[in-house]
């Protein structure tokens, strides 16, 4: 028996002629609320604010950038500009402590020691290796 696969689950259903349902209430509020702003303030800032409201509503409905919607980067960048910027380091003491004391359980046994090599030994080795390579 076979069955069919739903292809395309992440594309939205266009509901409103070529526009998905979010979109549309982005368009229609922002012409709802430049028409409000158009209407109640005086002209000479009316038009302005009621334009840059469509701009904004258009914006979130139509574009992408980097394929991430509009509403995704204007929502990172207030979260920016309100968060706090100043990163500072602090070394907890009590997480400094309790490494302090897992090393002084372990036993020098299980410390791992350093082998100091001289370059007598280095030349050595290389030379030992140098032969090796060539008996092959």
């Amino acid at each position: 028996m076979q069955f069919q696969m739903p292809q395309f689950i992440d594309v939205e259903d266009k509901i409103f002629g070529p526009l998905t349902f979010k979109q549309f209430i982005y368009v229609a509020g922002g012409i709802c609320l430049g028409y409000v702003a158009y209407r109640f303030l005086p002209i000479f800032l009316g038009v302005p604010v009621a334009l840059a409201v469509a701009g904004l509503g258009a914006l979130l409905s139509f574009y992408q950038y980097n394929q991430r919607p509009f509403i995704e980067i204007l929502q990172a960048w207030v979260i920016f500009k309100i968060s706090k910027k100043l990163y500072l380091w602090k070394r907890d003491p009590i997480r400094q402590a309790d490494k302090t004391k897992q090393q002084s359980r372990q036993g020098p046994e299980t410390m791992i020691q350093e082998k100091i090599v001289s370059g007598e030994s280095i030349s050595q080795i290389s030379r030992n290796l140098d032969l090796f390579d060539k008996k092959r």
